[in-house]
């Protein structure tokens, strides 16, 4: 399965609607996203950010695009970024993404679920990032 999925501009821009109490987010434009949702974002200044869609976070993690690949390449961070291990037991599982999905956890982690193939499923991109923080 592939480890990085990229969607149109307005499904990024549908997804991430909801996401406006983050500030710096509407700066910035998304480029690529994880298998779970999380959304790799390039700011102004050419500098990197994640939006962590399960915890809710936005961080500035690498200075530019050289850092950015270095660390997606990087066995030991792509766990980190990529959840290569759980990727990998949600294809042993049978559970891979078509266009326009990603997976998602039934209880996310933050809310006690458990990081294990048992707790994801198949969801929509759009759907999955834009109710994951909001309250409609």
């Amino acid at each position: 399965m592939e480890l990085i999925r990229r969607f149109r501009a307005d499904q990024y821009a549908d997804a991430l609607s909801s996401w406006t109490w983050l500030d710096r987010l509407a700066e910035m434009t998304p480029v690529l996203t994880n298998v779970f949702g999380d959304v790799f974002l390039q700011a102004r200044d050419g500098s990197f950010w994640f939006l962590d869609v399960v915890g809710g976070r936005l961080d500035q993690v690498w200075s530019d695009a050289a850092a950015l690949q270095a660390d997606i390449n990087d066995p030991r961070v792509q766990d980190e970024y990529l959840m290569v291990g759980l990727v990998q037991a949600a294809e042993a599982a049978a559970l891979v993404p078509r266009d326009g999905q990603v997976l998602s956890f039934k209880v996310p982690p933050v809310l006690g679920g458990t990081l294990d193939a048992e707790n994801v499923e198949l969801a929509d991109f759009v759907v999955s990032v834009k109710h994951r923080w909001s309250d409609t």
